[in-house]
Formats: structure tokens, sequence, C-alpha cells
């Protein structure tokens, strides 16, 4: 079995899909369009997301040279998701990728360019739609196996850090050595700032910026924000004397393993949680962080 596309290939087609588009064929099927029984935003993205797949012909192989193609439609159902019910998303997403079972290179196609478009590409994706995406192919028994432990991985990663959930209670270690959990110190705050970044120069001048960023520093000294510093990773030899200076504000700790546990994107990250630890947004840049506490 050819093993999934790498995110390298998809890269190069999503960088290169709209020139390709504008030759040949604009989309790679015939796309439904709602009724106007369908009265509502909602009622119309419903009825497109139930019969977006309805004109592409799964059984058949799709070429290489369309997999541009296949990303952009991939891109326009899951945008199509956004106005839609979200258990009328999650409805589609199985019987298309059970009905894409039929071809199996399809099948791995279609998951590749959802993750492609959950991890490269500024695609809002809802996690529980993401996950029956990953899902399928985890479950799918005729699949290589090491591409089903890559996406069981992923089903652990975001579960374990899904938007309106709590977030897992993770241990890390404190600057003395001694080891805490996210959940073990009773706060009153309103919200925490869970930084993530490894120990080099980006995530040095990340924590720089906001710790010196006066929003920040008011909501810190009212008690209405806590901010957590986990560096990811391996730690340099100066570490402990480098983040002495930040602790005095912040809860600075090392959780090496959290790229694998926890549904991180990108480095530096920022992760808000509200005060009974759920995830109210992730994967956000320190600009934008700057920019919600300077509003």
């Amino acid at each position: 079995m050819k093993k999934l596309l790498t995110l390298l290939l998809f890269v190069a087609i999503a960088a290169g899909g709209h020139a390709f588009n504008a030759s040949a064929q604009s989309t790679l099927f015939a796309y439904p369009t709602a009724p106007d029984t369908c009265k509502t935003l909602e009622g119309r993205c419903n009825y497109l997301v139930q019969r977006f797949w309805d004109g592409c012909e799964l059984s058949k192989p799709i070429k290489a040279e369309n997999d541009s193609l296949l990303l952009t439609a991939v891109r326009d159902y899951l945008e199509i998701m956004m106005n839609a019910n979200v258990n009328v998303s999650l409805a589609s997403v199985r019987n298309l990728m059970f009905k894409a079972q039929s071809n199996q290179s399809n099948f791995l196609k279609i998951a590749q360019a959802a993750e492609m478009l959950l991890y490269m590409q500024p695609t809002t994706i809802i996690d529980d739609v993401y996950l029956a995406f990953a899902r399928s192919v985890a479950d799918a028994t005729w699949a290589d196996k090491n591409v089903r432990a890559h996406f069981r991985h992923q089903v652990k990663a975001i579960e374990a850090s899904k938007l309106t959930a709590p977030i897992a209670n993770f241990e890390f270690t404190a600057l003395g050595g001694g080891k805490s959990k996210l959940y073990d110190k009773a706060d009153t705050c309103q919200s925490y700032l869970l930084v993530f970044s490894r120990d080099d120069s980006d995530g040095s001048f990340a924590r720089l910026r906001l710790s010196t960023d006066a929003g920040l520093n008011a909501a810190i000294a009212s008690g209405r924000i806590k901010v957590y510093d986990i560096t990811v990773g391996r730690l340099g030899a100066n570490w402990a004397k480098e983040s002495a200076d930040y602790a005095k504000h912040w809860t600075v700790g090392s959780y090496p393993d959290a790229l694998n546990a926890l549904d991180i994107r990108m480095l530096p990250s920022v992760f808000i949680l509200d005060k009974d630890h759920r995830v109210q947004g992730k994967n956000i840049s320190i600009d934008q962080v700057k920019d919600m506490l300077n509003r």
C-alpha cells in the first residue's frame, strides 16, 4: 500500500492550487445548489453539506494531477460547515468517509487533505469535525498500521485539549525540579494563559514580548489572569536561570512531551482557558494575544 501523501506534497499543492484551478477546471466535481425552500443560512448550509459530495465519483481514483482540486473541494466543504449545524456536519463527514472506502487511495487523500488544512492552512475546522476524519482512518482496519497510529495519536491529542472542554490535567516540572499539575492549585482568576514554547530564541522573544505587555501585567496584578509558561522539548543548561525572573509573576515549568500530548500546532503557541480550565482558544500567536489584551 502506498503511504499517505506527505505534508510537503500538500504544501506544494496548496501553493499552486489557485493557478491550477484557473486552467483546466475550477472544481473537481459539480457542487450542489441549495433550493429556494432553504430559507435560512444554516438551512442552506445544511443542505450543501449533506449533498456536497454527490457529484464526486468516490469509487474512481482521483488522479494525481487533480490533487489540488481535491484539496480545494475539502476546503470549500469545511468552510460551508462553519455555518451549518455541527451534528449535520459530523454525520456528513462520517458518511463521506464511509463511502470513500470504496477507493482506499481516495479515502486516504481526503483524510490527508483535511489534516493539511487543519495544521498548515488558516482554514477553521471544528475539533469534532476533524476528529470524525481522524477516527475514520484510525478505525480503518485495512489501513497501514503506522498511518492508523498517526491518526490515533491526533485523536488523543485533540481530545486532551479540545475547544470548550477542560484541558487534560497535565504534569509539568517546576523550576525547582518538583512536579506539579495544572489543576493542583485552586485559583480565583478568571482565565489562564498557557504559553508553550521551545527553549530557543523564538521562545525567549515571545516571553519577553508578553512579560513587557502592559495589558497582561495589569490583568495579572488584578488577579484576572494567571500565566503558565511551559517550555517543551529539550531544555538548555541555562533554562532555569533565564526563567527565574519570569517566575516572579508567572508559573514557570517544563513539559517535554507537550507536543505529543496536546493539540499544539505551532510554537510559540498560547492556549486560553476559563476559570474551570475549559479551552476557550488555542494555537493563538503572541501578536493575537497582545491585540486581545490591549483592545
